[in-house]
C-alpha cells in the first residue's frame, strides 16, 4: 500500500488450473484497523473475456511474478484489462548465442555433486546420474555420440523458450549406462544452425 507505505497481505484462492495463475483465480486483500485487528477490505478476480478465448494464453506459474500497479486508489466494482507481451523468439540472438551452449558438469567424475541424493532409507549406491546442456535453444535436437562417431543418444527438444536447459540421465538409447571416456555432441536448431562441442566422463 503506497498511500500508508506498508505491506498487504493476502490470501490466494486456486479456483482454476492448480498452482497457475488464470481467469477463477482471486487474491483477497487483508489490512489492519485502528485496533491492530485484520479485515478483508479489497480482492482481484481474474477472468477471461470470450474474445480472449483462441487467443495465446501464457501460463503464469511457480517462480514466475505478476505486478499490478495502480496510479489511483480502488474503487468498488472497477475493472481492469491488461494484456502481456506475447514471447517471441529472436533468430539472430539465437545463432549468436548457440557457441553459448555448454555441458554442465564438464568433465563427469564418477560421483558429483549434481546428482540427487539417495532416497531416504537408502545408504548405498548412488543417485541418479546426470549432466546438463545449458543454453539450448527450445527447438533444437541433441545428438551425442563416442569419439569413434557411433551415435550414443538422441535428446528431444524441450519447446519451453524460457528454460534453456536439457538433462540428460547418461544412458544410451538402449537405456543403458554409458562407459568412461570422450563425448561429442551436436545441437541442431532449425533457428540457430548447428553447434558441437564435446564432454568427458572420468571413472
Amino acid at each position: 500500500n503506497q498511500t500508508d507505505g506498508h505491506e498487504v497481505n493476502y490470501m490466494f484462492v486456486d479456483g482454476g488450473r492448480e498452482r497457475i495463475l488464470d481467469d477463477l483465480d482471486i487474491l483477497y486483500f487483508f489490512e489492519k484497523d485502528t485496533n491492530d485487528t485484520y479485515h478483508y477490505t479489497w480482492s482481484i478476480t481474474f477472468t477471461l473475456r470470450q474474445s480472449h478465448e483462441d487467443t495465446l494464453k501464457l501460463n503464469f506459474g511457480d517462480g514466475d511474478s505478476l505486478f499490478v500497479t495502480m496510479t489511483k486508489p480502488f474503487r468498488k466494482g472497477d475493472t481492469y484489462t491488461f494484456t502481456s507481451p506475447t514471447p517471441s523468439i529472436d533468430e539472430k540472438a539465437v545463432k549468436q548465442d548457440m557457441k553459448k551452449v555448454r555441458v554442465v558438469p564438464n568433465p563427469y567424475f564418477a560421483a558429483h555433486e549434481f546428482e540427487s541424493p539417495l532416497p531416504p532409507g537408502i545408504v548405498s549406491g548412488r543417485g541418479e546420474r546426470k549432466i546438463f546442456f545449458q543454453n539450448v535453444p527450445n527447438d533444437a535436437f541433441i545428438h551425442i555420440y563416442t569419439a569413434r562417431g557411433q551415435h550414443v543418444n538422441t535428446l528431444d527438444p524441450t519447446h519451453d523458450i524460457f528454460n534453456g536447459t536439457v538433462t540428460w540421465n547418461l544412458k544410451t538409447k538402449e537405456n543403458l549406462n554409458i562407459a568412461y571416456g570422450v563425448y561429442f555432441y551436436v545441437v541442431e536448431s532449425k533457428s540457430g544452425g548447428n553447434h558441437s562441442g564435446k564432454f568427458a566422463v572420468i571413472k
